[in-house]
């Protein structure tokens, strides 16, 4: 078996390491010495008070480590992703923000229609199909050190689809698109707030408002993800309480799937990315996120209802789907769920492709009389909120609009 030396010394050669190992040979010098002169006494060494003295100092440092650690996992989001949604909207107040109710949300939508509407007819520019994007300098510099912000979560490169441009044309919606990578977008998009040890940030350097750059212009990763409502066949739709250990949104409420678009899922034989490939993502989202098997035959791209921009991530580009369960209720639902997980419990805790296992169900009715706002969703008794994303926020505003 080879022995990676250089992960061992990073694990285990540390300050406190070291310390401990310095105080440790002047004790064995000694005890050695003492042995061989057949003067050694147990006694000699037990004092007491510096054994509680070093005990003490171990506990603090121990304690001091633990508090350290629970700190910077609780605000990791915050130090990465700003939580100042007011401020956001603020700095770019010159775009045609996402409202609802006289709240204003960080959110741009760019294509929507209604759902008595046609679908949208997705027509994809393949130019820059074999095209790689390149992190510019000032954050390739730095990249090492913005990997840092995500030391907490949970998380595991793919290749992705970046999104170029994207233009609607009556029904038809045409979009260009290149190659990045999730790792590229945790460290622009995800970190965008991150201060570098100068003070900037990327958002301040790259998207400094009150416009954002086009899609076309931006200097982001900028993964194409995706925001879903699932609907069961009662007419309740699946919220999903986010996990502690996810890249972003931990501990929020989220909606029924909240994934980016995978290569592995998307592309064909020919490596081209198809309205059908994006369907069957959808397909799989569903059941790595919910245990749902859905099939493609139901031509699942027919139920994206819009494209938007999440300004929290730096434009970050996503679009949003609603599809109704036929056959499967609140309460089939949960069985099912609970049913999945305990027959996959060690491979689905190993991939880490599910963001919570816990679920809230609000109908139609429901979600009309919620309070929301970028960060938080009242329920309707007033008793019950939840902290949730803008950009989940926003994709309920969007999906009352398309049922409404």
């Amino acid at each position: 078996m080879k022995i990676d030396l250089n992960s061992l010394s990073k694990k285990y050669i540390t300050a406190s390491s070291i310390r401990a190992f310095l105080l440790f040979i002047p004790l064995v010098i000694i005890f050695v010495k003492q042995c061989a002169a057949d003067e050694f006494d147990w006694s000699q060494y037990l004092d007491t008070s510096i054994l509680i003295s070093v005990l003490f100092a171990f506990l603090c440092e121990s304690l001091a480590s633990s508090i350290h650690y629970f700190i910077e996992k609780k605000y990791e989001d915050s130090t990465k992703l700003s939580v100042d949604y007011d401020k956001l909207v603020e700095k770019y107040s010159r775009e045609n923000l996402i409202e609802y109710k006289n709240n204003k949300f960080p959110v741009i939508c760019l294509v929507s229609r209604k759902k008595n509407s046609e679908s949208f007819n997705i027509v994809v520019n393949h130019d820059n199909k074999s095209k790689r994007y390149e992190l510019p300098k000032q954050i390739a510099d730095q990249s090492d050190y913005l990997m840092k912000a995500h030391k907490h979560s949970k998380i595991f490169n793919n290749i992705n689809v970046r999104l170029d441009d994207i233009r609607q044309d009556d029904g038809n919606v045409a979009i260009s698109y290149s190659k990045t990578t999730y790792f590229d977008s945790l460290i622009t998009n995800r970190a965008i707030d991150y201060k570098f040890e100068n003070g900037k940030t990327i958002r301040e350097i790259y998207e400094p408002g009150p416009f954002l750059n086009k899609l076309s212009e931006s200097k982001l990763s900028n993964h194409l993800g995706f925001n879903g409502f699932v609907e069961t066949s009662d007419g309740k739709f699946i919220f999903v309480l986010r996990g502690n250990n996810l890249s972003i949104g931990k501990n929020t409420l989220s909606d029924s799937i909240g994934a980016s678009l995978k290569t592995k899922y998307c592309l064909d034989d020919d490596m081209n990315l198809t309205s059908k490939g994006i369907g069957n993502a959808i397909c799989n989202e569903i059941y790595d996120e919910l245990r749902v098997r859905v099939k493609n035959n139901n031509e699942m791209e027919k139920t994206i209802f819009a494209f938007y921009r999440d300004i929290l991530e730096g434009g970050k580009p996503q679009f949003l789907f609603h599809y109704k369960l036929e056959n499967m209720t609140q309460k089939q639902f949960e069985e099912n769920f609970i049913k999945e997980i305990k027959a996959k419990k060690k491979e689905l805790k190993k991939k880490a492709v599910i963001d919570g296992t816990k679920f809230v169900f609000l109908n139609y009715e429901e979600l009309k009389k919620c309070d929301i706002t970028a960060g938080k969703l009242v329920l309707p008794d007033k008793n019950t909120s939840f902290k949730i994303l803008p950009s989940a926020s926003a994709a309920i505003v969007m999906l009352l609009d398309y049922l409404g």
